[in-house]
């Protein structure tokens, strides 16, 4: 029985494609995933399905809620696109319903 199995797997091996392929699916973001920065009179607003709902989610009147916020958005890539449009230390952001001022990045 071992010698029937080995002898198959064998003729498998003869038979089958020398190469498998192997592919890969990437989702492209979606208009709703993209992340906009526009400048308005007064400030700078955050437009964007992920910048938008984490501002939503996290309480931004308290301290700690605005550092988990700013966390959030620099993982986003939202602080670089805020500094590229040329915010600065201390410019209103808005995002969504929440507003905060943009402040130093502190390491």
């Amino acid at each position: 029985m071992l010698e029937l199995i080995a002898r198959r797997l064998a003729e498998e091996k003869e038979t089958a494609p020398a190469e498998e392929l192997l592919r890969v699916y990437r989702l492209e973001a979606e208009a709703a995933e993209r992340l906009v920065v526009e400048r308005e009179k007064d400030g700078y607003r955050l437009k964007g399905r992920p910048a938008e709902r984490a501002a939503a989610l996290i309480n931004v009147e308290t301290r700690e809620g605005l550092v988990m916020l700013r966390r959030r958005l620099a993982r986003l890539g939202a602080l670089k696109m805020l500094e590229q449009a040329g915010a600065k230390e201390g410019d209103l952001i808005r995002v969504g319903e929440a507003e905060f001022r943009l402040e130093a990045d502190r390491k």
